[in-house]
Parts: C-alpha cells; sequence; structure tokens
C-alpha cells in the first residue's frame, strides 16, 4: 500500500474545506431568499442579500429562487440609478448573480405577481 505524501495531503485537505465553506455560503444566501419569501414582514424596509436568477427581460425585472420558480417564489429588482444610466446590469439575463437592496414587501412590481421588490438593488456577484 502505498501513502500519500504529506504536501499532497495538505493541499488535498485544503481543496476540500474550501469548497466546502464555498458551497456553505451559496447556501446561506440561498436561505436568506427562502427566508425573505416566506417571511416578508421580518425583511421589510430592511437591506438583504440575495443569490437568485435574473431575468432582464420585458415586463420581467425580477430575481428567481431557482430556474423553475414562477413569479411567486421572485423579487421585482429595481436598480439604483446610476445602474441604469450605464446600463450595467445588461447582458446578465439567466445568470445566477448576488443582489443587495432594501426590500418591500408592499411593492409587488409589474401587476402586483411578485412576492416584493429590491428597491436600489446593486450587483454584488455574479457566477461565471
Amino acid at each position: 500500500m502505498r501513502l500519500m505524501p504529506l504536501n499532497k495531503m495538505r493541499l488535498l485537505t485544503g481543496l476540500i474545506i474550501g469548497l466546502s465553506l464555498l458551497g456553505q455560503s451559496c447556501t446561506i444566501a440561498d436561505k436568506q431568499f427562502e427566508e425573505v419569501l416566506n417571511s416578508p414582514n421580518k425583511f421589510h424596509e430592511k437591506e438583504i442579500e440575495i443569490i437568485g436568477i435574473i431575468h432582464e427581460r420585458p415586463e420581467d425585472n425580477a430575481i428567481y429562487l431557482t430556474e423553475d420558480s414562477g413569479k411567486e417564489n421572485a423579487v421585482w429588482v429595481e436598480y439604483l440609478q446610476i445602474l441604469r444610466m450605464i446600463n450595467s446590469y445588461e447582458g446578465l439575463d439567466g445568470s445566477k448573480i448576488k443582489l443587495k437592496g432594501e426590500f418591500d414587501k408592499n411593492e409587488k412590481g409589474h401587476l402586483g405577481q411578485y412576492s416584493g421588490t429590491l428597491r436600489n438593488a446593486q450587483i454584488v456577484d455574479v457566477a461565471e
């Protein structure tokens, strides 16, 4: 039986720990999105960060919990004025994205179809 050299073992251990932590950080943000959808009163007028699938389509400017989610599991997105001016969010349709902004449970987006609105949204991260 051959043993793995110590430096390779450390590298492998570090890789496993790093991937575990990365997975946990994504899970925490996704969990917050679920909490916002399930308990909108708790997050009303508070700054939140959520990860989901962005839709940049006519009459569907929202972030969805998953690719298969309906509008009941989505939040309408209103970007900061500067982002609208420079169109820095265009070309992201269908991307997994992390946004932060102020959640408003009363504003339901286009035709009142969404679970709320993320006001002054800022792009935190876009998945590659």
